[in-house]
């Protein structure tokens, strides 16, 4: 009874080290506020600079949920990886009138046309099905 407890025990172990190692990376986008800084575009319009980052953030949160603020507009919606893979499907999203040099459409476009994403120094960058890219901080 003893060897079979034991074995159950190091299969466990040896299960849940493996579900570690698979793990989405998914996790390290959660958590923070990420600010939208830059684009490049190749296709869709991105701005080489985001004049005011604060005003437009997406948090991943880890229930697979996503907050979006667009400047003068709110979105939420869902999002999921694999690997290195990001799908964003935005859902109820707020339509004021922001301000004339509002980027919030811009950034509402790019962000569900997400195809991959990595992590390096605290940035992240979201590139884009059409190839273009969006980077955060």
């Amino acid at each position: 009874m003893k060897r079979i407890f034991m074995s159950v025990v190091v299969c466990m172990a040896v299960v849940l080290s493996i579900a570690a190692c698979n793990s989405s990376s998914g996790s390290s986008l959660t958590g923070k506020a990420w600010q939208w800084t830059s684009g490049t575009d190749a296709g869709t319009p991105m701005p080489g600079v985001v004049p005011n980052p604060a005003n437009y953030t997406a948090t991943f949160n880890t229930d697979g949920t996503i907050n979006v603020k667009a400047d003068c507009n709110n979105a939420t919606g869902t999002y999921r990886t694999s690997g290195s893979d990001l799908t964003i499907i935005l859902g109820p999203t707020t339509l004021a009138a922001c301000p004339a040099g509002s980027l919030s459409s811009v950034f509402l476009a790019g962000l569900p046309t997400a195809k991959s994403y990595t992590i390096a120094n605290n940035a992240l960058t979201i590139t884009l099905a059409d190839g273009g890219t969006m980077q955060f901080q």
